[in-house]
């Protein structure tokens, strides 16, 4: 199986890291839709698919570009 083909994930605390979010922020942004959902392991660990960070970070960034443009 080639690597491009099995998705990525990114684990909770490089989100954290990466938004400076607190884990209830994150949830909060979750609960009205302004993030993406994570997937919960059986260990009880939280990862979400790269793509889908990746279209929010796109989304996001082009609603404030116009945000800020008005």
């Amino acid at each position: 199986m080639k690597e491009s083909n099995f998705p990525s994930f990114v684990r909770s605390a490089e989100i954290k890291k990466k938004t400076g979010w607190s884990d209830a922020t994150i949830n909060r942004k979750i609960k009205a839709g302004l993030f993406p959902t994570y997937y919960k392991l059986a260990d009880g660990s939280k990862m979400w698919l790269e793509s889908e960070l990746l279209e929010w970070a796109t989304s996001f960034t082009s609603q404030e570009v116009k945000h800020s443009a008005q």
